[in-house]
């Protein structure tokens, strides 16, 4: 009895306090699913938890799945699971993966350990199609969400009381934290350890894996398809339709696996070359460098679904992180072109060098024309106040001759004496910058009345720096002309 004392100070010194331990990551793995749904946000919560400091709990990864089965994903991977469903250990964080989950919503044994897990997690993340599992399990309802930009349409018409929202990378909406298409998941995995943890670490967890956080959430201009792609990604998932000829034989992509593997470096090609033509245009492949499991960096247990292969003619992925999706889709391009490789992008939701900012400056653009528009007509019916108004309270008017009008009232008092005005063209020749700023160059008509009832006409070359205001309207900081 003595010894009793003795025994528990130890158990004190040696097992750590709860609220020390390393949150504990459950994702649910399953036959169907996207290899990145879920590789995705395990990157995330492995590297968060290795950079955790001093004073933060961090993450462990364990994979369940509804029994011990192998899951195959993307049919290329089988992911071995650690536990299933009676033998799941209390999760902090509950991860639904996204992919093809009709049978998952058809399981109530599976939907009601959702719900019950869920309810004493810290935070459920759904990844993609992943949403319609939460959803099924009750998990949405009354609550926003989102998913993939193509599946959106369909998940509120199924569940009506979601809130579906769009332009969106992840909805947070308090106990669940809803991903859009594959590569979202990775964001909102970040905003969760951001959430759970700190800032500092979400983003060093992001250079871990070498990914650009979306911080915000908001989707970036350019990821969002037409009703002739989304149909494209319905047929692809139920296997129907007509598939486009590749113009040559499917070339072999090798993700090589062996002890150690970050998961993330092969999956983001994975998703790339597997997407690309509807997945005829290469054959995916994981080569184990053994036989049987091996163990990735983040301790999921993965198979490879084919032995060593002869390398010679195929693409051997080698990446660091997510910059292997840019390498890929860089190779998908040069094979494909350009069309088909922002086709390849959009499906997976990833914001693919140059291609969200072109986006951003057609958009742009289209905003400063109809500003443009808009002041002609207020000119043109003799509105001076309202074509002040496009002006900020600090613009600056530059004339060729290098006079100054500075200011709101100046400004107001340049614009009101005009009482002869006619008719006003202004000519769009560029538009340079982002959606906050940007720099208009054109040409500018202003047709004026005589006394005599007579028009005279006076053009000139301008340059407009528009800035948007806090009200999100883009107003003219600087307007000069020659």
């Amino acid at each position: 009895m003595r010894l009793r004392p003795i025994l528990l100070l130890c158990i004190a010194i040696l097992v750590p306090p709860l609220d020390a331990q390393p949150r504990r990551v459950g994702i649910l793995v399953y036959s169907g699913m996207e290899i990145l749904d879920f590789a995705g946000p395990a990157a995330v919560f492995a590297a968060a938890g290795q950079h955790a400091k001093e004073g933060q709990r961090g993450f462990e990864i364990l994979t369940v799945g509804r029994d011990r089965a192998p899951a195959v994903a993307m049919s290329c991977l089988d992911v071995l699971p650690d536990h299933d469903l009676s033998s799941c250990p209390k999760l902090d964080v509950l991860v639904i993966p996204g992919g093809v989950p009709r049978e998952l919503m058809n399981d109530r044994n599976l939907l009601a350990w959702i719900a019950a897990r869920a309810a004493k997690a810290d935070v459920t993340l759904s990844v993609c199609t992943g949403a319609f599992v939460a959803a099924k399990a009750g998990l949405l309802d009354g609550k926003e969400a989102t998913t993939h930009w193509a599946a959106l349409p369909l998940l509120q018409p199924r569940f009506p009381k979601v809130k579906t929202r769009n332009e969106r990378r992840f909805v947070d909406a308090g106990s669940i934290v809803t991903a859009a298409g594959v590569s979202s998941g990775i964001d909102a995995a970040l905003h969760v350890v951001d959430r759970l943890e700190n800032r500092d670490l979400a983003f060093a967890a992001a250079r871990a894996i070498r990914h650009r956080w979306n911080s915000s959430g908001v989707a970036p201009d350019g990821l969002v398809g037409d009703a002739k792609e989304r149909l494209r990604i319905v047929q692809r998932t139920l296997g129907v339709g007509k598939i486009e000829e590749t113009g040559g034989p499917a070339i072999d992509v090798h993700l090589p696996l062996h002890d150690g593997t970050r998961l993330i470096d092969i999956a983001g090609p994975a998703e790339v070359y597997r997407t690309a033509r509807e997945g005829v245009g290469y054959r995916v492949l994981t080569v184990g460098e053994k036989e049987g499991a091996v163990v990735d960096c983040s301790g999921v247990r993965i198979r490879a679904r084919s032995g060593p292969r002869e390398r010679r003619g195929a693409i051997v992925v080698a990446s660091r992180g997510m910059a292997g999706v840019d390498e890929s889709l860089s190779i998908v391009e040069k094979r494909f072109g350009r069309e088909e490789a922002e086709r390849t992008a959009r499906t997976i939701e990833y914001p693919w060098h140059d291609m969200v900012a072109k986006a951003e400056r057609i958009r742009v653009t289209r905003e400063v024309k109809e500003q443009n528009a808009a002041m002609s007509a207020a000119f043109k019916r003799g509105d001076m106040k309202a074509v002040a108004a496009f002006y900020a309270d600090n613009a600056v008017l530059i004339s060729a001759s290098g006079h100054r009008v500075e200011g709101r009232e100046a400004v107001d008092a340049y614009w009101t004496r005009i009482t002869d005005g006619h008719e006003w063209k202004l000519e769009v020749k560029s538009v340079e910058g982002r959606k906050g700023m940007c720099i208009q160059r054109g040409k500018s008509t202003l047709v004026r009345k005589n006394d005599d009832g007579t028009l005279r006409e006076g053009i000139v070359e301008f340059m407009l720096v528009w800035v948007r205001g806090k009200d999100g309207r883009l107003r003219i900081t600087m307007d000069a002309y020659w």
